[in-house]
């Protein structure tokens, strides 16, 4: 009896000492994700992005300033947040414009859906904001290294044309070498103070800066720890995966609908103007429920998750006013980037357009992660009148998606290719 009593007091201790915030550890004894029953924002984990380390001097992203106690401070936090948005978004749309690299992208979509949908903040909705105007400061520091290389570029390339051989044609070439040599380790050796956009200004600070460190005995220790911790901060693995488990899941829930959507050749058939009728029907009801499949997916991470239609009903019958606004301004707003897709843009440019993707679909993916939110906060779902009206709202709008989407292969370049290429659900490209 008396270990009996005790067991029961360690108990009732490991219970009251189990964290209640929305940073905790989920514990070992946790039931399965897709019982939302039981499942709290207690058992979610937010992982921070930054590198701690002093040598790339990356912190959180400080709170906004009292205006009028502050005002320059204030000023200064504005600037700053403009410029790392601004940069996070050029990142990412870069990042999109490369093939297989853009998976990346989705997954960074999906990263910052899920952080919103476990915690229902704001400030969780950019995960590399505070990393953000150190990479837009390297970037904008490259570029002005780069402006006199490719001055002198031009003039030695006009030089070899004029007189290939000639006097000037060597000396130009020569130069070009060595500037391209300097600038070179000038670029790497700012990179390595921090990256700073003062430090791609002091060349001589940074060779003294290098000197410096060069002969101290714990410098490249302390560098090569602090590059694996940037790069483990990243978890540039984590949403590789998120990303393809998405696009792959994503993929195979519509493969049949999508082709059956997209057999019609010839109007005279009715077999399959009827097949194409039946895969439209099948096509507006799996795209009603995969937008909550994949913020379960960018929550939970697992694979199961993108098959978990019970759990995903359960999700939208206790907010379905929410759920059926957030997707259909989601659809709404992706329906314009088809016109995109009208004409193949050049290489050099696709990361342009590949902004206007980003831009278009991450507050949608941010107000599919509220709506999970607001589902995790409520026990009970709503009235079942409530629940069916916005059901019939959203099918309808889904049904006029669906309806103009059959004829995006018409002006696609890519034909009817064009059918799988969902913005909102699929990589955010052009092509």
């Amino acid at each position: 009896m008396a270990t009996s009593g005790a067991t029961t007091t360690i108990k009732a201790a490991n219970r009251a000492l189990r964290p209640d915030d929305e940073c905790s550890v989920q514990n070992k004894d946790t039931p399965d994700p897709a019982d939302l029953e039981t499942v709290s924002h207690a058992s979610l984990v937010i992982q921070d992005f930054s590198p701690q380390q002093e040598i790339f001097s990356f912190h959180d992203w400080e709170p906004f300033p009292v205006p009028w106690r502050h005002p320059i401070r204030c000023l200064m936090w504005l600037m700053r947040l403009m410029f790392g948005l601004t940069s996070l978004l050029l990142m990412l749309s870069i990042l999109a414009a490369i093939p297989i690299v853009n998976v990346f992208a989705l997954g960074y979509l999906l990263e910052a859906e899920g952080r919103v949908a476990r915690t229902g903040k704001l400030r969780y909705a950019l995960p590399l904001m505070a990393i953000a105007p150190r990479f837009g400061m390297i970037v904008l520091g490259l570029s002005l290294c780069l402006l006199p290389l490719v001055i002198l570029s031009d003039v030695a390339a006009d030089a070899h044309l004029i007189a290939p051989g000639g006097q000037k044609d060597r000396v130009f070439s020569f130069a070009l070498r060595v500037l391209t040599v300097t600038l070179t380790i000038h670029a790497l050796l700012a990179i390595a103070r921090g990256g700073h956009i003062v430090t791609f200004f002091r060349p001589v600070k940074n060779f003294v800066w290098l000197i410096t460190r060069a002969f101290s005995r714990d410098h490249w220790a302390r560098s090569s720890s602090a590059i694996r911790e940037f790069f483990s901060a990243m978890q540039l693995g984590q949403q590789w995966r998120t990303g393809f488990t998405a696009l792959l899941g994503t993929g195979l829930w519509l493969l049949i609908p999508t082709v059956m959507f997209a057999a019609l050749n010839d109007r005279q058939q009715p077999g399959q103007v009827l097949l194409t009728l039946i895969g439209g029907v099948l096509l507006v009801i799996v795209l009603s429920w995969l937008p909550l499949l994949q913020c379960r997916l960018a929550v939970e991470r697992h694979w199961r998750s993108m098959f978990q239609l019970q759990a995903a009903r359960r999700l939208f019958a206790r907010t379905p006013m929410c759920w059926s606004l957030a997707m259909v301004l989601g659809y709404a707003l992706s329906l314009p980037l088809y016109l995109f897709k009208t004409f193949a843009p050049p290489g050099d440019l696709l990361w342009m357009f590949s902004l206007i993707f980003i831009v278009t679909v991450y507050p949608a993916r941010i107000l599919l992660g509220l709506a999970y939110s607001r589902s995790m906060r409520l026990e009970k779902p709503a009235f079942i009148l409530w629940r069916w009206l916005w059901s019939l709202l959203l099918l309808a709008a889904l049904s006029v998606y669906v309806f103009l989407l059959f004829f995006a292969p018409a002006i696609g370049v890519n034909g009817r290719q064009v059918l799988f290429e969902h913005p909102l659900l699929m990589l955010p490209v052009p092509l």
